[in-house]
């Protein structure tokens, strides 16, 4: 089980940096402020996609 959380963390801080950077910047461009709804977008998207990622990766190296 260490090995699925050490092989996962790479690929979740890269898609946790993409969403940080991607948010206000969608966000402004719908002409909202980015400044307050980037927070609440920010943290629900990283922990899905961290919990997303961590079980796809452990699915994959348990079938090999």
């Amino acid at each position: 089980i260490r090995v699925f959380v050490g092989i996962s963390i790479c690929p979740s801080m890269i898609i946790a940096n993409g969403l940080e950077i991607l948010t206000p910047l969608v966000l402004e461009k719908l002409d909202l402020d980015p400044a307050i709804a980037t927070g609440p977008f920010v943290i629900t998207g990283i922990n899905i996609l961290i919990v997303l990622t961590y079980f796809l990766i452990a699915g994959f190296l348990l079938q090999i």
